[in-house]
């Protein structure tokens, strides 16, 4: 896997890329560094102690995840060698928080990438103004 960023101390690899019934699928998934670990925690005690005000009739709304503050810091680009315009509809994370599950976040573009395109270009910004960017190439069954 490639590390495409550093966010809050915490190695974001890119997992997989997926074009295909006219989305682009970018995901990517955090190491389960110490520092990580200690993210997931320290979220976990944030949600229980939500739980706990919310049950007894707070009204405020629960904290963000690790995962979607880690996604959120950073800005990710699709471009594909035909041109196409690709256009963010979506992004979502989850996981179980048992570990680096718990990091997982995913990017949906639209279209897929075209047919006369070799490969796509996925850019990763962090807030920094750090950039990495992979070119991918589509490898053709044998």
């Amino acid at each position: 896997m490639t590390v495409v960023a550093r966010v809050a101390g915490v190695d974001i690899y890119l997992l997989t890329v997926e074009s295909w019934n006219n989305l682009v699928l970018v995901r990517t998934v955090g190491a389960p560094t110490e520092a990580a670990k200690a993210l997931v925690a320290a979220d976990i005690a944030r949600s229980a102690e939500w739980l706990r005000r919310s049950e007894a009739g707070a009204t405020e709304p629960p904290s963000e995840s690790v995962a979607e503050r880690l996604a959120q810091s950073l800005t990710v680009d699709v471009t594909d060698d035909a041109g196409t315009g690709f256009t963010l509809i979506g992004r979502s994370t989850g996981g179980d928080l048992s570990g680096a599950a718990a990091l997982y976040c995913e990017w949906t573009f639209t279209p897929s990438m075209a047919e006369t395109a070799t490969g796509l270009t996925v850019t990763f910004t962090a807030e920094d103004g750090s950039a990495v960017s992979r070119r991918l190439t589509e490898t053709p069954p044998s």
